[in-house]
């Protein structure tokens, strides 16, 4: 360590030397020499001005702090209590959030064909347009987010909507009043939507993406079932009492808007200049770290693969703070418009299932294998991306997921080729959905995620529009062909391997640093505790 300013520098050739020595099985006595190098180091560290350290660790206070919780309390490993905290609050909300809408979205459209006496054609009508006001919402309050560097006011405000929507379904005694209503409930849906995704980006260590989305949209379709179970036992309890369903199902929406009040403590958007100057503090480290290992004229292959995770890390540290969108981004929002032409309505699915033979009763298993298998394996895989494997390699296995169910479903010739379908298609959405955002979430500086989410909520929405629309008009085609409603299974098909080569040419179009894996945390964690002893 000699000759070398900067006590931070003299701890990372100490340990450099230690573990250099420590693997050198002919160096006698060499374990002994390295530690006192370490020792040394530490010492120096110690004696350095005070007042520069104190300073330093002020800048990033909570990231510095390790959790105490145990580990099956943590929702993700290398965070601190508070985010810990705070994505256990983010998925609690997102679960009530759930249950609340599915309660009223699996009985809505019978009610509107049933009871109120309203066509299908208009029910379509108003679908496409709650899903419209719904992505529009998303274009703004993402941004909003950004602007007001706060992710709470777009969030409570659409849950405060939300809660005064479902009143207006109970009380309704026209159509206009149930058509309000639900494109009222999905604007509002929208307005928390991509303020959400931007929360859960400022709560992610870096390198977990994949794990905090997993468990986002694994709270989301449990939500999901449970609301839609409570909705039927409450119809059996009620002889059929749909207004009873409505009006309860404002109570989880109540409760979901207290979560951000009460639990969930909001990262200081406010304070992006420290954080800028730690991310700085920090590739400099990484920096030296590296000069230090390439200035020996050899390298173990353990070393070389600590250089290539410190360059990973680099990367991801280059990209949070950056100042603009960056190419990648627009790449991965090319992909995700591609595929999400493929996402059509789950109604073609159902059509296609009575089409061969399922009985119009048993068509709701659908839904439960593909929610079933989304809630157990959104976050395992989620985590898997974040520690072993390299993320793209999940998203292809997803996306050739959804292209086996594409498969399943045109060459189906009875229930069980449905089903399969659909069972593909759930772990298409296992692999995929918060694996994309983690990716998103990747690509965005740490300044501009709220605006970045609004971006890509607003270009898949045009692309779940064109994909729809496309998919009808297919669906169509095929039946007076006589070969049934197939048509928008092989759009889907082509659809889907375009989004595949799409994301291979991403992939291989990064430099060799960035073609290696998302990095195991464990790894991360190892690299902070060297950068920061």
């Amino acid at each position: 360590d000699g000759g070398i300013d900067g006590t931070d520098n003299e701890i990372q050739i100490g340990v450099y030397s230690f573990r250099r020595y420590h693997h050198d099985a002919d160096a006698t006595h060499a374990t002994d020499d390295a530690t006192s190098a370490l020792a040394l180091a530490m010492l120096k560290c110690k004696a350095a001005d005070g007042e520069e350290r104190e300073e330093k660790r002020e800048e990033e206070p909570e990231e510095e702090v390790p959790s105490k919780l145990p580990k099956w309390a943590r929702a993700v490993s290398n965070a601190t209590d508070d985010q810990n905290k705070a994505l256990w609050g983010v998925s609690v909300m997102t679960f009530l959030y759930g249950a609340s809408v599915f309660m009223v979205a699996s009985l809505l459209p019978v009610y509107l064909k049933r009871v109120v006496g309203m066509s299908q054609t208009n029910i379509g009508y108003i679908e496409g347009i709650a899903i419209s006001m719904s992505f529009f919402a998303r274009g703004f309050s993402g941004v909003a987010s950004d602007l007001f560097k706060s992710r709470f006011p777009p969030i409570i405000i659409g849950g405060l909507l939300q809660c005064c929507v479902k009143p207006i379904a109970v009380m309704s005694t026209s159509v206009t009043m149930l058509a309000s209503a639900r494109l009222l409930d999905r604007f509002a849906k929208g307005i928390r939507a991509a303020p959400t995704d931007a929360l859960l980006a400022d709560l992610s260590p870096t390198g977990q993406q994949g794990s905090v989305y997993g468990m986002y949209h694994s709270s989301s379709t449990l939500g999901s079932m449970v609301g839609g179970t409570l909705a039927m036992i409450i119809m059996w309890a009620t002889c059929n009492n749909y207004r009873a369903v409505f009006a309860l199902s404002t109570i989880p929406a109540v409760l979901a808007i207290l979560i951000p009040i009460l639990v969930i403590k909001e990262p200081k958007l406010g304070k992006l200049g420290k954080r800028l100057e730690h991310i700085k503090s920090e590739i400099k480290e990484i920096d030296a770290f590296m000069d230090e290992i390439q200035a020996e004229q050899t390298a173990s292959i353990s070393e070389q693969e600590e250089i290539q995770r410190a360059k990973r890390k680099k990367e991801l540290l280059q990209l949070e703070g950056g100042d603009r969108f960056t190419l990648r981004f627009y790449k991965v929002m090319a992909i995700a418009w591609i595929l999400y032409t493929a996402r059509f309505s789950e109604a073609f699915i159902t059509l296609r299932a009575v089409e061969v033979g399922l009985p119009v009763a048993l068509v709701p298993i659908l839904l439960v294998v593909s929610q079933v298998l989304q809630t157990a394996l959104s976050y395992p895989l989620g985590r898997w991306a974040d520690e072993f494997l390299d993320r793209n390699a999940v998203l292809v296995i997803g996306f050739f997921c959804l292209a086996a169910a594409n498969i399943a479903c045109f060459q189906a010739t009875g229930p069980l080729g449905m089903i399969l379908g659909v069972f593909f298609q759930g772990l298409h959405m296992s692999a995929a959905e918060g694996n994309l955002k983690a990716l998103v979430a990747q690509s965005l500086p740490l300044h501009l995620r709220g605006t970045g989410f609004s971006i890509f909520a607003m270009s898949a929405g045009t692309a779940v529009v064109v994909g729809n629309m496309t998919a009808g008009y297919l669906a169509d085609y095929t039946v007076s062909l006589g070969l049934g409603s197939v048509g928008p299974f092989y759009a889907g098909l082509a659809s889907t391997l375009l989004a595949t080569v799409a994301l291979l040419v991403m992939y291989n179009s990064d430099s060799a640093e960035n073609r290696g894996k998302l990095l195991p945390v464990r790894n991360f964690l190892l690299m902070d505790k060297i950068y920061h002893m």
